[in-house]
């Protein structure tokens, strides 16, 4: 295997496809996530995408989902609200959030 294909990069190719989901009343009766609409395949897909080794995650999540989705969730976690993130990456999003 020669080339660097379709990879952006040699070595770790970063991706970040955040999940986030809500409960649709307080009966839970349904789970919603959010998910956008890739035009150039046509189909609804994640939203997220390639990362750069050196930028910071919060500064990700806002490039991907854009000022107003983040400053919402960024005001549920500023006020208290159960906001539960997991994933592979540090916790300086919740200390930058």
């Amino acid at each position: 295997m020669k080339g660097r294909g379709a990879l952006t990069c040699l070595g770790p190719n970063l991706i970040l496809d955040p999940v986030l989901t809500r409960w649709r009343d307080s009966e839970r009766s349904a789970l919603e996530f959010l998910a956008v609409w890739d035009q150039v395949d046509g189909l609804w897909t994640l939203p997220g995408g390639p990362v750069q080794s050196d930028e910071p995650l919060p500064d990700r999540l806002l490039r991907i989902m854009g000022q107003k989705i983040y400053d919402r969730i960024k005001t549920k976690v500023v006020e208290g609200t159960k906001v539960h993130l997991t994933g592979y990456g540090s916790s300086s999003l919740i200390e930058a959030l």
